[in-house]
């Protein structure tokens, strides 16, 4: 063996070994050896491209996740076999989606997809846009979502760290209280309002039943009858300086109905509430529907759900309602105090006269917030809701 030949051998053998050491010590052999082979001969190549193929990285769930993100993003090939429409149902059969002609497609899901699913336990909902590929005249294959405006969310009964979708793309959420049967409670209706803007809703706040005021039902005592007026009172007082839409309405003699429907026009309605607040015979009166209303239990005063599937429901004149089954709580998920201003816009040209930049509006000396509310210029009762908002511990993934 020549001396040369004895040299390269020993290089090479000690760039062997040196490998070994670099990847026990989570070096980048690959980087090693582009600075020690500068002129890359065949070696070299051939060791490279046996490290690239037992790199496993590539692989991992998160650069998967990575590449399906980047390929929503990409547009679409143009196929004539490609089509794209808003899911209106979920069956047993799959997803209905609906074209801009009106044609359904039922369709399932591609398998790549699942791979996608995240946080979120079901990744194709209610009032989504999606593409997909025709099969054949009636059936497809969904292979993309589009990016969603918003989301109507809630935890899942079972898993309570994973998210469960309601709805997407909604415009508005009507949060649906009765004035009694279940008595009108003020901090869950501001509950209600937060969630909705976390989500990137519109929260339209509508109190039913206001026709109970005029003579007190029988399952009301009086003195919860006394109160559910002065909550009321209370509430039409905020009527011309309330921050977000406020309606009073009645099912039995038709008040502000009218009103309602025309802010459905044009827009993606969902309607969220407690059970027994009316929600369904809203609906039917509203979309002219005839959808099951349940029944009210005497000692809760509370309904039963009477949906089971949702779906998206066109309106006359433009616009689509979600009805949807148990929308009671949702949306409030991974939220910070600082989230909590957000449904409470009417503190901010206050907040900015505080003495302190951190003000909580609560304990603090010099809280231009807590002056106003005792001066009249913020209601007492939102005020007083910031700060039940604020305190409050029992809600899941509050900061």
């Amino acid at each position: 063996m020549s001396q040369q030949q004895a040299l390269f051998y020993s290089t090479y053998y000690n760039t062997c070994y040196n490998r070994r050491i670099l990847l026990k010590s989570k070096i980048d052999p690959l980087e090693y050896e582009e600075d020690y082979f500068q002129k890359k001969p065949l070696n070299a190549k051939q060791d490279q491209k046996k490290a690239q193929n037992n790199d496993r990285s590539k692989f991992k769930k998160s650069n998967l996740d990575q590449k399906l993100k980047q390929q929503q993003r990409q547009p679409l090939p143009k196929n004539l076999n490609t089509l794209s429409g808003r899911v209106i149902t979920l069956s047993r059969q799959g997803y209905k989606v609906q074209i801009a002609d009106s044609t359904i497609f039922v369709c399932s899901l591609k398998g790549s997809m699942k791979k996608e699913q995240g946080s979120a336990k079901n990744l194709v909902v209610v009032g989504d846009i999606v593409h997909f590929e025709k099969v054949s005249e009636d059936y497809g294959v969904i292979t993309r979502v589009e990016k969603r405006k918003s989301e109507l969310v809630r935890l899942d009964n079972l898993k309570r760290r994973q998210k469960q979708l309601i709805a997407a793309n909604i415009d508005q959420v009507f949060i649906t209280v009765s004035l009694m049967g279940p008595p009108l409670k003020p901090f869950l209706i501001d509950r209600y309002i937060l969630a909705a803007i976390k989500s990137g809703i519109e929260p339209i706040v509508v109190v039913n039943k206001i026709d109970y005021l005029q003579e007190r039902p029988s399952f009301v005592s009086d003195t919860q009858f006394e109160q559910d007026k002065e909550n009321f009172e209370i509430l039409k007082a905020l009527e011309s300086s309330y921050p977000f839409k406020l309606f009073f309405v009645s099912c039995e003699t038709g008040e502000n109905l009218d009103k309602l429907k025309k802010t459905m026009q044009g827009k993606t309605s969902v309607f969220a509430g407690q059970s027994g607040t009316g929600k369904s015979s809203l609906l039917n009166l509203l979309l002219a529907k005839n959808l099951d209303v349940g029944k009210i239990k005497e000692k809760t005063r509370k309904g039963s759900h009477t949906t089971s599937i949702s779906s998206l429901i066109a309106l006359d004149g433009g616009g689509h309602c979600i009805d949807t089954p148990g929308i009671k709580s949702f949306g409030i998920w991974d939220l910070s105090k600082q989230d909590v201003a957000l449904a409470f816009p009417e503190f901010a040209p206050f907040s900015k006269e505080c003495k302190f930049r951190a003000c909580s509006h609560n304990l603090e000396t010099g809280c231009a917030v807590k002056l106003a509310a005792e001066q009249g210029s913020i209601a007492l009762i939102r005020h007083q809701s910031y700060i039940h908002l604020m305190q409050e511990e029992n809600l899941p993934f509050w900061k």
